[in-house]
């Protein structure tokens, strides 16, 4: 997708997980924090170097626990 900035990638992302029934999505170098549009999915953002992350979006049904913030080897 090339990174997801402007609503309609946003339209797409959206789309593509509900039509796929999509549990779990995990996504790279993401730049964009607010992902309140995917409905019935929750979104956990860890903001990485220059403002890139990733994210994990899940579905709200499911029950995620055991979410711990992990460090870079050598930091």
């Amino acid at each position: 997708m090339n990174g997801i900035s402007s609503p309609l990638k946003m339209y797409r992302l959206r789309n593509f997980l509900i039509r796929q029934d999509i549990d779990v999505a995990l996504l790279q170098e993401v730049t964009r924090n607010d992902f309140s549009q995917i409905y019935s999915y929750e979104t956990h953002l860890n903001e990485g170097t220059e403002k890139q992350g990733t994210a994990l979006i899940i579905k709200e049904v499911l029950s995620l626990t055991n979410i711990k913030g992990y460090h870079l080897v050598g930091e």
